[in-house]
């Protein structure tokens, strides 16, 4: 009754290729055609994800700032752990009991052991180097994968594994948007643009210039493109 469409739009009868997005009701689905030649899969990848060593690197270092006091806001925000008054009260004690009730008082240190014999200095010795973002590739107890999913245009169908710690994504001069993973989960945060004020959309509301987090089944919109976010 709603109609089927294709690649957004309504369709009757349509004669499908490799990557259309077919649209019934609330659910969408993408043909994939095992046997065409898809010697362009990674089109999409090329047009729109900028290589690091392309974009300004001073760009990069604000993104990165922005989604570190996004997810301080985050943390500021979440609520503190109850102390003991608050724990007597939520399992009813009685005022008495609760009244005696003290925090148990810190474990005896043991006594440490002597320390091991002095490794022989290696030559070889390499200073650790100093992180400044966290890509948890492979690791999923951390944070779940996500991904990108073009909804509109050319592309529509196509897919982006979100690995990397910082993805910056767009057409410079037009409209670019930087996604960072964290532990925390992934942060869209606007790069630069061509017009002043134009910022990226997540479900048709403007990001403005701090990071936003990305939910399961967020819609991006960003340099004329629709996105969908998911997560796995």
């Amino acid at each position: 009754t709603n109609g089927t469409y294709v690649n957004g739009k309504l369709i009757k009868k349509h004669a499908l290729q490799n990557g259309d997005v077919i649209t019934i009701g609330h659910h969408q689905m993408r043909f994939s055609d095992q046997e065409a030649n898809e010697p362009d899969q990674d089109e999409f990848e090329k047009t729109m994800v900028i290589p690091a060593g392309q974009q300004d690197a001073d760009q990069l270092i604000r993104a990165e700032r922005a989604a570190e006091c996004a997810v301080e806001e985050a943390r500021a925000k979440s609520p503190p752990a109850q102390n003991y008054s608050e724990a007597a009260t939520a399992v009813k004690l009685a005022p008495e009991e609760a009244e005696g009730l003290e925090p148990p008082p810190p474990p005896t240190p043991a006594a440490a052991p002597p320390p091991p014999p002095q490794a022989e200095k290696k030559e070889d010795f390499r200073p650790s180097a100093t992180l400044t973002s966290v890509d948890t590739e492979g690791n999923p107890n951390i944070l779940a994968s996500g991904k990108l999913q073009v909804l509109s245009g050319n592309f529509a169908g196509r897919e982006l594994e979100l690995t990397k710690a910082l993805t910056t994504l767009g057409r410079p001069g037009v409209q670019v948007a930087a996604v960072t993973r964290r532990p925390e989960g992934y942060y869209i945060v606007h790069v630069e643009s061509g017009k002043e004020g134009d910022y990226p959309l997540v479900n048709g509301e403007s990001i403005g210039v701090k990071a936003r987090k990305l939910e399961d089944n967020d819609v991006l919109q960003l340099a004329g493109v629709k996105m969908g976010f998911y997560v796995s």
